[in-house]
């Protein structure tokens, strides 16, 4: 997660700073009530420096760990190397701003692995970039998100993983970035979203 001061910069045109750290910190909210719904061995928050970040984080019973790296495959590079010990135990990685993930979605994830032992991969909805990945026990790879990452991740895992498979959910899929998908995000989780910043049409966000 990036710092809250940082988060969703492309939403700056439609959210102040103040807006565009709630709606981080709610997504992250999301995101971890959905982890722990799967009982995970231990749960860590990479990065998300910022006010109300710990509290969040300290609520699911998670760890926070400053951002160790220069950039974001750096950080998880290093955290994962941490987190899996010598052996390399199987690790699920999520971001941070699924804000329609459930339960079910990342139990999807783990029963696609079968206990760790298999690639898993879920993309984007763009069908370019990496929303979540499973890596498997014993298996080590140079973590490749950005940009046109799930092409990078599926040649990366087919070469190191006996087996990939990906998993295509729509809470694994969405993830808010640009303007357009705030509109989508009040159509697809309808109900749920913080009224303060959802209330009115999202051109009209951040303007009063």
């Amino acid at each position: 997660m990036k710092a809250t001061a940082r988060a969703k910069s492309r939403l700056r045109r439609i959210l102040d700073p103040k807006a565009r750290a709630e709606l981080a910190l709610w997504m992250l909210n999301r995101v971890l009530k959905a982890a722990t719904e799967t009982h995970p061995r231990s749960l860590t928050v990479v990065g998300g420096h910022g006010d109300g970040v710990s509290g969040i984080i300290a609520a699911w019973g998670a760890r926070l760990m400053p951002e160790p790296g220069r950039h974001l495959n750096d950080s998880l590079e290093r955290a994962t190397r941490e987190l899996r010990g010598p052996a390399l135990a199987p690790c699920l990685i999520l971001a941070a701003d699924l804000p329609c993930l459930t339960g079910k979605d990342v139990r999807a994830l783990m029963a696609a692995s079968e206990d760790g032992r298999v690639a898993v991969i879920a993309p984007a909805l763009d069908g370019r970039g990496t929303n979540a990945l499973v890596v498997p026990e014993g298996v080590h790879v140079r973590l490749q998100f950005g940009p046109d990452s799930l092409t990078r991740h599926r040649r990366l895992f087919s070469r190191a993983a006996r087996q990939v498979v990906e998993v295509r959910r729509l809470g694994l899929e969405f993830d808010v970035d640009l303007p357009e998908h705030l509109d989508l995000l009040r159509q697809r989780c309808s109900g749920e979203l913080p009224a303060r910043l959802f209330g009115r049409g999202a051109s009209e966000v951040g303007s009063a």
